[in-house]
């Protein structure tokens, strides 16, 4: 998948809450990893990849932003992670 792709998804995913294209099964057993003796509903499961994929779009638009204004055609790690650290500063001053 490329990375237009995979930003075209994301922002599809933001937009199309009813019917995201990512299965449950992944969020359920991230939320069992940090909870071992709590059951997960789908209820939960759905909550959580609708905040990641929420998440995940912001952070995607922000590295994207950040490739546009550094001339670049590719999304590297390093502009998510910069974008990310973006995010977080900002909710924290919050």
């Amino acid at each position: 998948m490329t990375e237009s792709n995979t930003h075209d998804l994301l922002i599809d995913l933001a937009n199309e809450k009813d019917d995201p294209k990512i299965p449950l099964a992944p969020f359920k057993r991230f939320i069992k990893i940090h909870a071992e003796e709590k059951y997960v509903s789908d209820e939960a499961a759905e909550t959580l990849r609708d905040v990641f994929c929420e998440f995940a779009g912001e952070v995607t638009v922000l590295a994207d932003t950040l490739a546009d204004l550094m001339k670049r055609k590719t999304i590297k790690g390093e502009m998510i992670r910069k974008a990310y650290d973006i995010i977080r500063k900002k909710d924290k001053e919050k």
